[in-house]
């Protein structure tokens, strides 16, 4: 997959602290895509995001992460997915809150077909192991794809 040339700015406005996907979506409807959204003047964005928001756009801390992530997705089976992406999964679109980009790590094409999702905790009591055993037998009997959730917007896909 060739990297969009506009990602930088998806990127900026994803990794934005106090930056959320709402707030996010919002900013892209009334603008258009992120490009033009960081065309405009600060006073133009006030309305929809904070202060603190406006000011860490453009911060270098902000900068540094965009760099990391385009640094990622050069590397082989690296992606990154954007709500205008043809390859962005159809039924995520179809849900309430579905976050601007994802980061994949797989074959992404698999994300248009019926797949397994894994969601977990970092901090999960002992409990769930037994149920996480099923799951992984069902995970390896199921001709569907795994979906991960790694971290925050990201997808691993195999």
């Amino acid at each position: 997959m060739t990297p969009d040339p506009g990602l930088a700015s998806w990127l900026q406005l994803s990794l934005t602290p106090g930056l959320g996907a709402s707030t996010f979506r919002r900013l892209l409807s009334q603008f258009g895509l992120p490009e033009a959204v960081l065309s405009r003047k600060r006073g133009e964005l006030s309305s929809l995001v904070t202060a603190s928001s406006l000011e860490a756009l453009e911060s270098e801390r902000v900068a540094g992460l965009v760099e990391r992530a385009l640094e990622w997705v050069s590397a082989a089976d690296h992606s990154i997915v954007t709500l205008a992406d043809q390859t962005y999964p159809r039924a995520l679109l179809e849900t309430a809150d579905p976050p601007p980009l994802l980061y994949a790590h797989g074959r992404v094409e698999l994300l248009q077909h019926p797949a397994i999702a894994v969601v977990g905790s970092r901090n999960a009591s002992a409990g769930p192991s037994v149920s996480a055993s099923v799951a992984a037998d069902v995970m390896q009997t199921s001709a569907r794809s795994t979906l991960s959730s790694a971290s925050r917007n990201s997808a691993l896909v195999t």
